[in-house]
Parts: C-alpha cells; sequence; structure tokens
C-alpha cells in the first residue's frame, strides 16, 4: 500500500491524491454553480483610466467602504439621472443644509 505523504495531506497533487481524487472540471463556473446562483443581469467592462482618476476612485472607496466597482456604479448612475433631468430642463447644484445655493453644477 502507498504510504502518505505530507504534500498528499497539504493538498498537493501527487500520484496518491489524483488516483483517488474525483475527477473536478477546470472550469469553476460549471453548470450547477450557475443553476443555484441568483441570476442578475451584468455585463463586464473594461476601463482605461489616467492614474489620477483611478487613485480618485480609489480613495473614495476606501473612504466611503465600498468597492471601486460599486463608486463608478454609483457614478455612472448619477450621471444617467443627471442626463435625463437635464432634458426636462433642471439643473444640479450644490446647496448647504440651509437651502444657500453654492454653486451650479450643471447645465454647463
Amino acid at each position: 500500500m502507498a504510504k502518505e505523504t505530507n504534500s498528499a495531506r497539504d493538498g498537493e497533487d501527487n500520484e496518491l491524491t489524483k488516483a483517488h481524487a474525483p475527477a473536478r472540471p477546470n472550469n469553476k463556473n460549471t453548470k450547477h454553480d450557475q443553476e443555484s446562483r441568483p441570476k442578475r443581469a451584468m455585463k463586464r467592462l473594461n476601463l482605461n483610466l489616467p492614474e489620477s482618476l483611478y487613485r480618485d476612485i480609489e480613495k473614495l472607496a476606501q473612504e466611503e467602504s465600498r468597492t471601486m466597482a460599486d463608486v463608478l456604479r454609483l457614478g455612472l448612475g448619477l450621471a444617467h439621472l443627471v442626463a435625463s433631468e437635464r432634458k426636462k430642463g433642471a439643473y444640479f447644484a450644490i446647496v448647504d443644509a440651509s437651502g444657500q445655493l453654492h454653486r451650479v453644477i450643471l447645465p454647463y
């Protein structure tokens, strides 16, 4: 009988573990995994950003305890809101708690 080695106990591949291990698919997204997860309509987007903008997003994410993706989703959601409201003639501004207008942001 084959002697078990430390590497077998540690999960490293050797002849003993290969012979007795169940077959596993290489892709983690198996059909079973896909069926058991809730379905979300998500698409992946790759962006090229200036380093300074990347750092700004990273800093904001850390300050707000969010992921960078969350920060970008929030920003894009706000941009969508601005675009749709601007079509209706609205403008966006910075207003303090007392209602004092500090700065009109849009329209530009």
